[in-house]
């Protein structure tokens, strides 16, 4: 896929940012009181982070990234989030029809990319 030039940057597809859920790193502050990192990338070459939220439990973290996952910003939307929010399920959906990564979920806690991910 050829890159999307938008505001100076290159992306990889139509998203603007991209996340991947893991287990925290060991020696984070908080990894005994919140074990689990979603991390949003830029979705660019080399995928820069650009945030952290750390949750106590893996549901409480799936349940924000299934919130947020369908409000990612888009280029074709001029780097604005749809005006109609669709479901997560309508999103994943969307992410299969569009050849695109499914969000990296690591629920064994390794990090490693795997192309499309379970939900």
């Amino acid at each position: 896929m050829k890159p999307i030039h938008f505001q100076g940057r290159d992306y990889i597809d139509d998203r603007m940012f991209i996340v991947e859920l893991r287990k925290a790193l060991m020696n984070d502050k908080n990894y005994h009181e919140k074990p689990w990192t979603l991390v949003t990338k830029r979705n660019v070459l080399g995928f820069p982070a650009t945030r952290a939220d750390d949750f106590e439990t893996w549901d409480r973290a799936m349940e924000y990234l299934k919130h947020i996952l369908p409000q990612t910003p888009l280029i074709s939307l001029g780097g604005e989030c749809p005006t109609t929010t669709p479901s997560y399920e309508q999103h994943l959906a969307w992410l299969d029809t569009q050849g695109l990564h499914r969000p990296y979920i690591h629920p064994d806690g390794k990090s490693r990319v795997s192309g499309k991910s379970v939900n």
